[in-house]
């Protein structure tokens, strides 16, 4: 090694820089249940500035697809195959089993550090004596129920994990489903019932814990919010910020939504608004902002008492308001800036080998791959490469292409121009 090198290497040591400081960090924003107009950006009538900031100055990928509830898109991500090849579609739940090779085993494998903060729904909980004991006082009263337990998020690839494997848990400090059975959160293989938040601010405390442990060499940071699912839940802090009578004049998916509960909502928005804020500065103040792959995205449409117009559809259905996902990405040392947008067809099963390729990661050996890598394309704003996205709802199939969706119903076919209509 010449003497050249050799000094570099001792001012990295001395300055505690890693050598890896030139690879960009991802931080993966995943909303859950935030449809297509719940944000001001796209004329939404809860003030959600601090995402709208982040449509405004990076780039928004205005046709980026998922699917029409949260399991799935979840899958299409970690794996970046079909979520019908992985078992996780066309409802939700599955295990996702341990020999898909995932984003995070892709990362980790680049010498990244792993993390994930939220809504894992790919998977049931492990199994620990503790979260055993506490499943059985929950369900005592039902002597035959037993546990359908899981392999664990670390299993996949993550290196920190706080997560709840459930859907629609409390957002409180209880976390259980529709207020009964187990509570489901954990720090790694950790069972913490005990633990007390709102659900997303602890998600975001933790993951500004994992991003500052890890600001001198690179990481992957996956933030699967809860917000907007079911319950709808705010804290007193944020319902007070919002005009209960501006909330009563936002549309909703569903005309049995009340007053009451468009307020809560729109205060959930509030909160999610600002955790995404907080997460941004964090990556200012740090100094990482300008190389850093910053995504927010969804991982379904609306649900009821959401809004995803003018796109016609909502979660559980595979028109693409159900589908069809507010996306935007900011990268300022890869140019992804300037408040554009980026029309080609693309989404959740793209950005396993996308990220892969912005990073400049090899790209680890997987099962068939079905996610294409768009990152020639998002630079140079030219045409995707993605020919089509399929998904499969109860009594219909839709495919779509770059101009056409057609839809396949048991009675009938529809049929519209993407581009037209």
């Amino acid at each position: 090694m010449n003497r050249t090198i050799l000094t570099l290497l001792a001012l990295y040591s001395i300055c505690g820089v890693s050598t890896y400081a030139a690879k960009p960090n991802v931080v993966y924003i995943m909303a859950d249940d935030i449809g297509w107009g719940d944000i001001s950006a796209h004329g939404g009538g809860v003030p959600t500035p601090n995402i709208d900031r982040l449509f405004s100055k990076g780039v928004e990928l205005t046709q980026f697809m998922g699917w029409c509830v949260c399991s799935p898109t979840r899958a299409m991500l970690l794996t970046g195959r079909h979520p019908i090849r992985v078992g996780t579609a066309p409802e939700t739940g599955g295990e996702l089993e341990p020999e898909e090779t995932t984003i995070a085993e892709g990362f980790k494998s680049n010498g990244y550090r792993t993390g994930v903060f939220g809504k894992w729904h790919n998977g049931s909980d492990p199994e620990t004596p503790e979260f055993s004991a506490h499943f059985a006082e929950a369900f005592k009263h039902m002597a035959n129920k037993k546990p359908d337990f899981g392999h664990g998020v670390n299993t996949h690839g993550f290196d920190e994990a706080w997560v709840y494997y459930g859907g629609g848990p409390d957002h409180f400090t209880r976390r259980t489903v529709k207020g009964g059975g187990p509570v489901s959160w954990w720090h790694n293989r950790e069972f913490r019932p005990q633990d007390e938040g709102y659900t997303d601010d602890l998600l975001t405390k933790h993951a500004l814990e994992f991003i500052n442990e890890n600001k001198t060499q690179p990481f992957f940071c996956y933030i699967p919010f809860q917000i907007a699912h079911a319950p709808i839940q705010a804290k007193e802090s944020d319902l007070a910020r919002i005009d209960p009578q501006m909330a009563a004049k936002v549309p909703a998916a569903s005309d049995k939504v009340s007053n009451e509960e468009k307020h809560i909502h729109a205060a959930m928005l509030h909160a999610l608004d600002n955790n995404v804020a907080t997460i941004e500065a964090e990556l200012t103040k740090l100094g990482l902002i300008e190389n850093t792959i910053f995504v927010f995205t969804s991982d379904n449409g609306a649900m009821e008492a959401g809004n995803s117009l003018p796109l016609h559809g909502h979660k559980h259905t595979i028109y693409d308001g159900g589908v069809r996902l507010p996306t935007a990405m900011h990268w300022p040392k890869g140019g992804l800036v300037g408040g554009k947008k980026w029309n080609g067809l693309c989404g959740a099963l793209d950005m396993f080998p996308t990220l892969m390729a912005m990073t400049g990661s090899k790209m680890p050996e997987t099962r068939t791959l079905d996610g294409k890598n768009i990152w020639p394309a998002l630079r140079d704003n030219t045409a995707s490469p993605v020919e089509s996205y399929y998904w499969v709802w109860h009594d219909e199939d839709a495919i779509r292409t770059a101009q056409w969706k057609l839809h396949r119903f048991l009675d009938r076919f529809e049929l519209y121009d993407i581009v037209k209509d």
